[in-house]
């Protein structure tokens, strides 16, 4: 019997769909005579099952769960709406026309966006800034200056201050943000 079922199981299968209707199901490569079947697998991440002391702790953990559901779909649609900005931007020479096509992608935005960003609460938007933060790699703050200069980003800066938020804030994965990441990574794999 073979030493390592898994593995044996992995290559009967294989066998068995070839022999089956005389198609391979997988790639693969030939190295020094040597036939090397090729498979990406998605990495598996193993999390610890969360303890919680009291219900109240519990509670916090769902909701951050269903403010993190609710904002991930945003901050990824930031990402994909920058890529097509940025590559639009690429496009045009002028700074008139650079100026005009960001205009006009602000207020598409405001469009698509402003009704159901208005309805998040105050812990929804903080997160929702991490998570874009996550995404981008750039903070909301340095997002707004980029695109539309430092007294836009200022103004808005001032605007988040009055209700205790801070556009500067940053997304620490390995610090101050584990738990949003586990959740994230969970969500993704489809075990929340």
């Amino acid at each position: 019997m073979c030493k390592y079922p898994v593995i044996f199981v992995f290559f009967m299968t294989c066998w068995y769909s070839k022999a089956q209707d005389s198609t391979l199901l997988l790639p693969f490569s030939v190295v020094n005579g040597d036939t090397i079947y090729q498979y990406d697998i998605k990495p598996v991440f193993i999390t610890s099952e969360k303890e919680f002391r009291t219900n109240r702790e519990l509670e916090r953990y769902r909701k951050l769960i269903a403010n993190i559901k609710k904002t991930l779909p945003y901050a990824k649609e930031c990402t994909h709406r920058l890529d097509i900005i940025n590559s639009d931007l690429e496009k045009l020479s002028s700074r008139k026309e650079r100026e005009e096509y960001l205009d006009n992608a602000e207020k598409k935005l405001f469009i698509d966006f402003e009704a159901d960003i208005r309805e998040m609460t105050i812990t929804q938007g903080r997160v929702l800034m991490k998570l874009i933060d996550r995404e981008t790699g750039k903070s909301s703050y340095s997002l707004i200056k980029e695109y539309k200069g430092s007294v836009t980003a200022v103004f808005w800066q001032g605007i988040a201050r009055i209700f205790g938020s801070n556009l500067k804030i940053t997304y620490k994965p390995d610090s101050d943000d584990k738990i949003i990441e586990e959740i994230i990574i969970k969500i993704e794999n489809g075990q929340l």
